[in-house]
């Protein structure tokens, strides 16, 4: 295998660099679109070419350190899943330079000890449960920025990008290996009390690792070839205590994974309106949210029933106290469901991951939660109740719970539970169903 061939259990520095390579030399013509256009701006540009080494070595580090122990407790394994990992993520942006400024960051995880107590998707131990955390180096981030126009940024390279609550366009930060993306993104304020976002992505470096290849021999990888059209735009209205965002997410994925990923990573085309605010009610503050999408087929589906999502949200804040009811349904119509291929689920589906891929009879979630924040001290409850938006039938329900605490400055010590029971699910006539499950974690953050 050459040195840009299909990544092992550990990625060789050289392979992820060639990947990495390979996605940008797909966009060059791109890039260089791009530098003529700026060509004429540079000509007049106020710095000059003596000052860029300068502001090269003038820019800011960045370093993310993340221990975690995670244990597994699902029936349907005779042994529990134990895993401890450490996540290392290391950058550099440099200062500006004729309103261009670049980041490179490195990322990477190892598996402290065996790994032959849980499974990782990649090290083979299929009679333990998953913890998604396999060793891996990448490239996480590496992109050019320039905000040489009015309240206006363009970025084009790997980078993280975040819309909204990330229920649809997601980093996945919750994992060892988050979610970046190959894209070419414009943001522009110039509209009053108005952002508008538009991003091209041509490559998901997913979290997520999938069998591409059909066959005996299962070559796993985490990059998604996709052209993708993302567009956001919000408006602050009824004196900003109103916040309105329109959004349009086009998915058409080149790659197709093998296995349950298949239905999650069709083409798809939604579009959607979210609404969001806040106001003070005599000690306290209500807030809500209300958004409602629909989703049908694109590019190269094959069956594309018309399906919804929507969500209704409220949120009362008293002193520190924060109470929160909810409910959110995604549509199924027994065979296609609604998915967000790109969103942080585990935000918003349940801290035990059982839903990340949305049952073929749709997803009806009922949440309640209490939180509060003791000076250093943060304790977070969270209840569901998941239920089939099609059939009505009563998939389980589950307890998340967060204890966090800032011992020093930029360092955190949380643990963190999800104890999920299953109920009627599996679904009749197919072979998806999820297991009581309990999931822990015990893990120190470290970031500046």
């Amino acid at each position: 295998m050459n040195a840009c061939g299909r990544r092992g259990r550990r990625r060789p520095v050289s392979m992820w660099i060639c990947a990495w390579r390979g996605h940008a030399a797909r966009d060059a013509a791109r890039l260089l679109a791009c530098a003529a256009a700026l060509s004429p701006v540079l000509a007049w540009a106020a710095d000059s070419a003596g000052q860029l080494g300068r502001n090269i070595s003038g820019g800011k580090p960045n370093v993310e350190l993340r221990v975690r122990s995670e244990t597994v407790e699902q029936d349907s394994f005779d042994h529990d899943g134990e895993a401890l990992t450490v996540r290392a993520r290391v950058g550099y942006t440099t200062a500006k330079w004729n309103a261009l400024d670049a980041q490179m960051e490195y990322e990477g995880a190892r598996s402290i000890g065996s790994d032959e107590h849980y499974n990782s998707s990649e090290n083979g131990h299929v009679d333990r449960p998953m913890v998604a955390d396999p060793d891996f180096d990448e490239l996480n981030q590496a992109w050019l920025r320039w905000t040489g126009l009015p309240q206006t940024t363009l970025k084009y390279g790997r980078q993280r990008i975040v819309f909204d609550n990330a229920r649809f366009v997601g980093n996945v930060g919750w994992r060892q290996n988050e979610t970046t993306f190959d894209a070419a993104l414009l943001s522009t304020q110039l509209l009053p009390r108005t952002t508008l976002t538009y991003a091209w992505v041509s490559n998901v470096d997913s979290s997520r690792y999938f069998d591409l290849d059909p066959g005996p021999a299962v070559k796993l990888a985490n990059d998604l070839n996709v052209g993708a059209h993302l567009v956001n735009a919000s408006v602050a209205v009824v004196d900003r205590r109103l916040q309105l965002t329109g959004y349009g997410y086009l998915l058409d994925f080149h790659d197709a994974p093998v296995g349950p990923a298949t239905r999650l990573y069709g083409d798809t085309q939604t579009y959607g309106l979210r609404a969001t605010g806040a106001a003070p009610v005599q000690a306290m503050t209500v807030s809500y949210a209300a958004e409602f999408a629909s989703q049908d087929g694109y590019a190269d589906a094959v069956h594309s029933p018309s399906l919804h999502y929507s969500l209704l949200e409220l949120v009362l804040v008293r002193g520190i106290f924060k109470a929160t009811v909810g409910r959110e349904q995604l549509d199924g119509d027994g065979a296609i469901s609604f998915q967000t291929p790109l969103a942080t689920a585990h935000m918003h589906q349940g801290w035990a991951d059982q839903f990340l891929i949305t049952p073929p009879g749709g997803l009806e979630r009922c949440y309640v939660g209490l939180s509060a924040n003791l000076r250093k001290l943060g304790l977070s409850l969270l209840l569901h109740d998941f239920e089939s938006a099609k059939g009505n039938a009563d998939y389980g329900d589950e307890v998340d719970v967060l204890v966090s605490y800032a011992l020093v400055e930029n360092l955190n010590l949380s643990a963190k539970l999800a104890r999920y029971s299953a109920d009627e699910y599996p679904v009749a006539g197919t072979p998806e169903r999820t297991f009581d499950t309990t999931k822990s974690w015990v893990y120190a953050e470290y970031k500046f």
